[in-house]
This record gives C-alpha cells, structure tokens and sequence, in this order.
C-alpha cells in the first residue's frame, strides 16, 4: 500500500480512533484525513505540485503530521528537519532541498523568516494568525481533496536527511516501492489493525520516525508526542509511557539508557509496554541484561538499519538471548536474512577492501540488498554510485557472521583505531568492557591521533551519582576483558555525553570538546 492512499484507507475503517495525540489534544482518523484533505487542495490551489518538496520545521508534533500526510495527499516530497540543528545546518538542507513549502510551528517562526531561499516559497505557520500564512485559515477555507495522488514504484515520497555526523548531510530519498515494503506496510496477510497500538514520535527528521509514524498509522493505532519541547530528559519520557499507556517505541541507546536511569523506574506502571526497539548507536550486553530485568513486560529487540536502508537489516530478541543463557549473543544484532515483521529480508554479505567475501567469522563490511533501500541521495549521482555500488548498499559498518548466522557490528569504518602495534582495535569491544564497571554510567571510546602517527585510545564517560573512577582502577578492572594494547591511555569523567539529534553519542563533537589532549 502506497503512503498516499493509506491515510484515507485507515480513515474509512477506523474513522473514531484517535490517530494523534499531544497533551489534551486529540485528531480522530476521520479528522486527520480530512483536515490533511483540505490543507492538500490549498496546496494545490497554491501552486504547489507532485515532486515538489515540503519542508516540515519544528518540533514533531500534531499539525507537522497534518502537513506531511498533505504534502503525499498531492504527490509533494516531505522531509523534517531537526529542530536542534544550529542555522547553518538547516540552511544547508534548504538549499539542498529547494522546498516549494515550508511549514514552520510557532517556536521557529522567527528564525524561518531569517531563512535565504534560492526561490521564495510559501511559509505556512502552525500558530493561527502566525507570520505567514495560516495553516489553520487554508484547512478552513478549502474543500476536500477530490482524489488522492496515485505515485509511481519508483517515485520519490520521502527525504530523510543524514544527522550530519560523517560530514555534511545528505538527502536519502525512499520511493513509493521502499516504502511500501517497511514493517506492516504490505504485510502478506493483509493490514493488521491494531488500534490499541500506542507510539511515541520522537523527531519527525528521522527515519525512525517516518517509519514509526506510517506503519503505526497503517495499524490504526496511536501516534503520541510530548506536550511541550525540550521533554525533560529520562523522567519526562517515562512519565509519557507510563500516562499514555505506551505499549511500544524506538529508541537509540542514549535514550533507551536515560529510561533504565529514571530514579523511580521501579515504582512506576510500565505493564503496557510491549515492544522496544534500541538501535542506532552501541549498548552494552550488561544494559541489555538489566533491561530484561527492569521491564519484565517488554520484549526487547536490539536492531540494526540504516537511514539508506529503510527498514530493519537484522534484529536479536535480547528477551530469548537472556532466556536461553545466551549472554554473549547480546553483542551481536541477531540473525540477518530473516523475515522480520512482516516485512521482506535483506539480502546481507561481509567483504574485504577489495569487495571480496569474507570466510565466515572474518571482518569486513556489511552490504545490504533488498527493496527496502533507498534510490540514492538526492541530487548526488557521485554519493549514490560510491553507496549503491553493484546493487549493494555499502554500509560503512564493520562486523563479522559468525558459524551460526549471528551478524555483530565491531566499528564504523571511520572509528577504527589504529593502535601502536598496528592491530586494528574497534571502538565497541573496549566500551562493551568498560560499561560493565559498576561506576559507570555510560562510555565513549576514541582514537586520538599520537605523534608517532599510532592512536591513542581515550576513553569519556559519566559515572554513576556518587561513584569514582581511575585510569589504574579502569585498567584493573578491564584486564580480564581485553588486551593490553586495547586500554585507553587517557580517562575522562564528564557530566554527560553530547548526543546528535537522534540521540546518539554524538564523538565528532565529543573529539573537539577533549582535543588537543585528554585528562588521565
């Protein structure tokens, strides 16, 4: 099922079901379908046509999911942009973009005024009477849509732009086909409607968001947002999951770690909680274990996929590997190739520099194939030839299969340490170790360029409430674990870790912040 038809398919089913909800505000599935209906004809009455783009700026909330169903409605392009990039970023998507919209909420009126457009688009702005035009005065005002856009396969429905970790951000474009073959999108046995399916949307900009906000809508179910930004950390969240009666989210591992952190986790109702997805960045096998023990409800799934992959790559029950005495599988991001939700699997190799499939159980890339992928990034024919070279996503991660199928992800290609004795040493397996300490909150490890062009490993964490930690006692509790030449030179305690906008450890930011030299 094709996104631009599937909001009218859900309305004409489950028409009461609350589709939306944040704080007291609530947009039923027939709402929802009608008001996205309307602001799509003022879109068109405006102009705006099939292929062009739709900027959605802002905090992810209930009036950016109205215009983004408006924009597929007519065959326009959306994409959301961070709303904790700095200017100069979300400039830059702008002029990648050339939206022919931008709809902006109240908290970025100002700024999208300050925006330079390489042609003047229309602002439409979220506050009634806001600058701009008015979202609410066009839903008004205008009719029904008469008929929703039909796309094509290999039509363009979707932007989603990279985080910018790796240098500037790309527009990963997803077509009507990737997108129909996401999670319970086209399920073989039909829809699956579950309207007491509840989800948190937490940032519109990324493709965990997208993909949770149309498979949730594809199941009828509940699409909640946080009454007001920025939420208030850990406790913030859990209060939404336990108020809204969450039953599943996505997470990455620094949220996932701000939920297992909240003072008061034990005390609180978390019985809804069916499904939690952590991926995106590394979370140690001890967090996976105490999870279990933490949200006895939950069955969770440790994962891994891509912005340019659309959909899941491979995913571990961290339930069935505690279960079964399978610790060391806690490492690993479980079998690729299988079906997963319904969805249809990924094709998987792991290959050497010269693209040469490995043995099994060596390292070297992961390529995916499958019709989940991305048709490239937008308006970089170079970018997309290097990515999709030979039918295969190149991943850029490192990892290893091995004898009984199970894929574990050692590094970024980029985050490997050269250490002095030429081994390469892979960021992963030294925080796995480190955040086994009792101290210690979280980790990051880097690669610290020495002057005899070897790297020096450093290590940042942020430690319990009222614990220490040494470089020596580090080293002594780490010996059993790894190598001597795998511990890091250098240890420092910080209050928190910067995170990028999806919540991972953000080490470009974190390498500025300690460089030229860390303190031991």
């Amino acid at each position: 099922m094709f996104i631009s038809r599937l909001l009218p398919r859900v309305a004409s089913i489950v028409p009461a079901n609350v589709a939306l909800k944040q704080g007291r505000r609530c947009v039923t599935y027939g709402e929802l379908a009608d008001q996205a209906g309307r602001l799509a004809r003022a879109f068109t009455d405006l102009g705006i046509a099939a292929g062009d783009r739709v900027a959605l700026l802002g905090h992810p909330g209930i009036d950016l999911v109205i215009a983004e169903h408006a924009a597929v409605a007519i065959g326009a392009i959306p994409f959301g942009i961070y709303s904790t990039l700095a200017p100069r970023e979300i400039q830059e998507i702008i002029d990648d973009a050339a939206p022919s919209v931008v709809v902006v909420d109240e908290a970025f009126e100002t700024f999208a005024a300050q925006l330079v457009h390489a042609r003047a688009p229309l602002e439409v702005s979220c506050r009634p009477r806001g600058v701009g035009v008015s979202m609410d005065e066009l839903i008004a005002s205008s009719a029904p849509l008469a008929e929703w856009h039909e796309a094509g396969l290999d039509d363009p429905v979707l932007l989603v732009y990279t985080g910018g970790t790796s240098g500037r951000p790309k527009g990963v474009t997803h077509t009507a086909a990737s997108v129909s073959s996401w999670v319970n999108m086209n399920h073989p046995a039909g829809p699956a409607y579950a309207p007491h399916q509840r989800s948190i949307v937490f940032n519109l900009a990324h493709l965990s968001g997208q993909a949770n906000l149309w498979k949730t809508v594809a199941a009828g179910g509940r699409l909640v947002f946080f009454p007001s930004y920025p939420p208030a950390g850990g406790t913030a969240l859990v209060d939404l999951l336990e108020a809204e009666r969450i039953t599943n989210i996505g997470t990455v591992g620094g949220t996932f770690s701000d939920i297992l952190n909240t003072p008061d986790l034990g005390r609180r109702d978390l019985r809804s909680l069916q499904l939690i997805a952590v991926g995106g960045s590394f979370t140690s096998a001890h967090v996976l274990q105490r999870a279990t023990e933490l949200l006895p409800s939950a069955m969770i799934m440790c994962v891994y996929s891509l912005t340019e992959s659309g959909q899941l790559i491979s995913a571990l029950s961290v339930n069935d590997a505690v279960r079964r005495g399978r610790l060391e599988r806690l490492r690993s991001v479980g079998v690729p190739g299988v079906s997963l939700f319904g969805q249809k699997p990924f094709a998987v190799r792991v290959v050497d520099d010269a693209g040469r499939d490995v043995e099994p159980g060596g390292v070297g890339e992961i390529l995916v194939a499958g019709p989940q992928l991305m048709s490239g990034y937008w308006k970089n024919e170079e970018a997309t030839r290097r990515t999709l070279a030979g039918g295969w996503l190149h991943t850029g991660d490192v990892g290893r299969i091995d004898a009984d199928g199970y894929l574990y992800l050692l590094d970024r290609k980029r985050d490997i340490i050269i250490s002095r004795t030429g081994v390469n040493v892979y960021t992963s397996e030294v925080e796995d170790a480190i955040a086994r300490h009792p101290a210690v909150q979280e980790v990051a490890i880097l690669g610290n360029r020495a002057e005899d062009a070897a790297e020096e490993i450093a290590a940042a964490v942020v430690l319990r409430e009222g614990t220490s930690l040494t470089l020596p006692e580090l080293h002594r509790f780490c010996a059993d674990s790894i190598a001597a030449f795998k511990m890091p030179s250098h240890l420092t305690v910080l209050d928190a870790l910067p995170r990028t906008d999806v919540g991972k450890i953000d080490k470009l930011r974190l390498r500025a912040a300690l460089a030229p030299a860390t303190t031991s």
